[in-house]
């Protein structure tokens, strides 16, 4: 079975295997979920997938990295800020 063979599979669609997620760019898409239930519900998406450097500042600030450093890097383009 190939990946993209997956959201065609009967069984996923039956068992709602599948669920909507929205794309940075705005398109909607599918993705499949986990195989398990939880109180006879399978879990969904929790969260879409982050845009090009969304968390960048809290990510490198949590790493140590100074503002002045943050900085330096999103401007120079090694690091991506929205």
């Amino acid at each position: 079975t190939q990946p993209q063979e997956l959201f065609e599979d009967p069984h996923l669609q039956a068992t709602g295997g599948l669920a909507p997620m929205t794309l940075p760019d705005g398109r909607e898409a599918r993705t499949v979920l986990l195989p398990l239930t939880l109180d006879g519900h399978r879990p969904g998406v929790r969260l879409n997938p982050p845009r090009l450097g969304e968390h960048t500042h809290a990510l490198l600030a949590e790493l140590g990295y100074s503002e002045d450093a943050i900085a330096a890097l999103v401007s120079s383009h090694p690091a991506a800020s929205q």
